[in-house]
């Protein structure tokens, strides 16, 4: 089960990205286009700054951002 503090962050970081669109924990972001690059690189840098940890660039590949879960158990792993 996905830590759900973590969890509303970054869901809260996606629906500021997208504010009309419905985002939930199983919404697929890289191929719906509603992550890209660009979209990428600011939700690392939130996580980085609200969790006070550093994503690795092995880290920056598709599958970590495919979901907000994705993203949780990414930020679970940076964080251990």
């Amino acid at each position: 089960m996905p830590d759900q503090t973590k969890l509303d962050f970054i869901l809260s970081v996606l629906r500021e990205l997208h504010p009309y669109e419905e985002i939930n924990e199983d919404t697929e972001l890289i191929n719906s286009g509603l992550l890209d690059s660009l979209s990428i690189l600011f939700v690392i840098s939130q996580i980085e700054e609200h969790f006070n940890i550093e994503i690795s660039e092995d880290f920056v590949q598709p599958q970590y951002f495919s979901s907000p879960l994705n993203i949780v158990e990414l930020v679970q792993l940076c964080s251990s």
